[in-house]
């Protein structure tokens, strides 16, 4: 169910709050500065309160990253346990008999002969008959009636309960203490022996994200060890060792927990491993952590901020499906970016331990925040809000990304039909965005693409984080955390290959988006509209060289001038296996040099510039060639664009 949060009084830079209604797991955003770690201190701090907490400081949690660790666990000794349970016991047997005795003197005060013998069963029946003639024809002298009696009983019963706490373990199944719940006065009639019995399965307890593995590690060898006692007692001929086979064993105590904490770790990823007792032995025993790649000891302390959340979330999946420690849940628990330092791939495995065991297994509620585009793309629409004080808002998807821009690529999840393409820069990203809109209309698909940039473009034209590696580790930790609308565009630089989401701008034919945009064909009206006449008359090109002029050139005329451009541009004429077949949008069919197509994109930009001066302002200064020929030839022009673009854009269009 949905819970409330109120304003009870200002915290830190919150200084009001309307009430707001969240689902049982909200993930919250905002930009720096917003409040979002206010918010959630302050809900700890009861400076705001959930009408789903009653007691903020003893049913909240709050963890941000690097408060969300495990606990190192410390040595186990079983003959310090046991010690510990032989004062329990005596404890517990101090109490079995003043509660006996006082029960006992109840019965006589009812008349009854001191020697009578009591039981269970005897004071249910004492209990449900007001006629006790019918019981005993002989009572003495009543000294109390009835009522009272049955009075003074049900006072016995709920002091009884303390010792069944005490006693039961804490991880007791819901019969055994149901059983106790109807019949208080068992624990006082058991033998010695099963008290010992009932009482020996205490675990312990632990919270949500802690554990110490010591003590439930050691007190199932303990158990198995008593177990091999009982063994080789049978074995020697005692009939009443009463062992239990491998099968009923587990089936009692369930599997080893170090096997599935282990197992836990794997699934997580996590490259450790944690050290199980000798089960044939009770010396002390201490957990250790194992890096398993490399065989080395490690303690909980030295793990990185990503594997500590991971190792405690794993943690937690077992604490929330093993009950043999008893864990205790709040009612609202508080995650500041625990996320930040995770690995993309990890953050489904983080939402979904959220979402099933802690939100829908526990019915604790959740608050998180993030700044973690991959943890929004991920979690559920509903669950999203953003923190613009006084107000939490709850917003879409579209918002909750948009948001999180500050130097960190967004991501969405396929809806809307809409597919993120990771592109290698900021300026890419801004060429393949203009000619996405200048020739979407060509496409014929309901599917739209954004591009997004890898990297970051400073204010001096420099661009950091960018290239094709940034693209691929960005696709490849997207896609196996299973966001599937994911691509990534990559130059082709001579040797790159199209594999999966992964696609290659004009794979094995164009070395990079420059030699796309600076094709002869594009080149030729961008350079005719400079007016340069010297450079017009080096290039002695044919036909009329205004816009309209060269929109009505026949394919005869353009490969005439092509052949001009490109032996200016390399000082040498190319021919037959030198030049690669182009098609052009317009229809044509032109050969260009192979060489063009294939060098190195800025060494072509360097060669353009120094052949033709005028050109140097426009690759200066964060400027670039490729979009001084789409402010001219493109947008004049735009029939003359190689199919390459529109290929390209249909690739990314089309199925993984």
């Amino acid at each position: 169910m949905p819970h409330t949060v109120s304003f009870v009084r200002p915290h830190i830079s919150i200084q009001e709050l309307e009430t707001i209604v969240l689902p049982d797991f909200a993930v919250l955003t905002g930009i720096n500065g917003s409040g979002k770690s206010h918010f959630l201190d302050g809900l700890s701090k009861g400076a705001f309160s959930s009408d789903s907490v009653q007691d903020h400081q003893s049913e909240i949690l709050s963890f941000d990253g690097s408060q969300i660790a495990p606990v190192n666990s410390t040595e186990f000794s079983s003959a310090l346990r046991q010690q510990e349970k032989d004062q329990r016991f005596e404890q517990i047997n101090q109490q079995r008999k003043q509660f006996k005795k006082s029960i006992q003197k109840l019965v006589t005060q009812l008349g009854f002969p001191p020697a009578t013998v009591i039981s269970t069963d005897f004071l249910l029946h004492v209990q449900n008959t007001p006629n006790l003639r019918e019981i005993h024809a002989n009572l003495d002298t009543q000294q109390i009636g009835h009522g009272k009696f049955v009075s003074q009983l049900s006072i016995f019963a709920r002091q009884l309960g303390a010792i069944v706490d005490q006693t039961l373990p804490m991880n007791a199944s819901a019969a055994r203490k149901a059983t106790f719940e109807q019949n208080m006065f068992d624990i006082i009639f058991m033998s010695d022996a099963e008290v010992l019995e009932v009482s020996s399965w205490n675990w312990g307890r632990t919270e949500p994200f802690k554990q110490s593995f010591a003590q439930l590690f050691g007190t199932y060898r303990d158990l198995y060890g008593v177990n091999l006692r009982r063994v080789g007692a049978a074995a020697s001929g005692h009939s009443d060792a009463n062992p239990l086979s491998n099968e009923e064993f587990e089936t009692m105590h369930r599997r080893p927990p170090w096997d599935i904490v282990n197992e836990l770790l794997t699934a997580a990823n996590l490259d450790f491993q944690i050290s199980c007792p000798s089960l044939y032995d009770d010396h002390a025993f201490t957990p250790q952590l194992t890096k398993v790649s490399t065989g080395a000891n490690v303690s909980f302390e030295t793990l990185s901020s990503g594997e500590k959340v991971l190792m405690s979330f794993a943690i937690c999946l077992f604490n929330g499906s093993d009950d043999r420690q008893e864990t205790t849940f709040p009612k609202l628990l508080l995650l500041d970016e625990v996320d930040a330092p995770l690995h993309p791939s990890m953050v489904r495995g983080l939402l979904k331990t959220i979402k099933e065991v802690i939100v829908q297994k526990h019915h604790v509620k959740v608050i998180m925040t993030t700044h973690n585009p991959t943890t929004v793309a991920l979690a559920d629409e509903e669950s999203l809000f953003e923190i613009a004080t006084p107000r939490v808002n709850k917003i879409s998807k579209d918002r909750a990304l948009a948001i999180l821009t500050d130097g960190v690529p967004t991501v969405a999840v396929s809806y809307g039909g809409r597919r993120q393409v990771f592109v290698e820069s900021d300026t890419d990203a801004k060429l393949f965005s203009y000619l996405y809109e200048k020739y979407r209309h060509k496409l014929d698909s309901e599917l739209s693409l954004s591009f997004i940039p890898v990297g970051i473009k400073k204010d001096s034209g420099e661009e950091i984080n960018s290239g094709c590696d940034q693209v691929r580790k960005y696709v490849g930790e997207l896609t196996n955390a299973g966001v599937r609308s994911i691509f990534g565009l990559i130059d082709w630089d001579g040797k790159n290959s199209s594999e999966g989401p992964l696609r290659v701008l004009c794979e094995d034919v164009r070395y990079s988006i420059e030699n796309l945009l600076l094709d002869p064909v594009l080149l030729i009206p961008a350079l005719a509209s400079s007016n340069e006449a010297d450079v017009m008359d080096k290039l002695d090109l044919e036909g009329d060289l205004s816009f309209l002029g060269i929109s009505s050139w026949s394919q005869e005329t353009w490969q005439v001038n092509v052949d001009k451009l490109t032996a200016f541009i390399l000082g040498v004429q190319s021919e037959g296996d030198d030049t690669v077949k182009v098609e052009y949008l317009n229809g044509m069919s032109l050969k260009v040099p192979q060489k063009v197509l294939t060098m190195r994109g800025h060494d072509l930009e360097s060669l353009l510039v120094e052949k033709f001066k005028f050109l140097i302002p426009y690759n200066r200064n964060g400027k670039k060639l490729t979009d001084f020929v789409c402010k001219t030839t493109l947008r004049q022009l735009s029939n003359l664009a190689p199919m390459e673009i529109i290929s390209t854009f249909r690739m990314l269009l089309s199925k993984r």
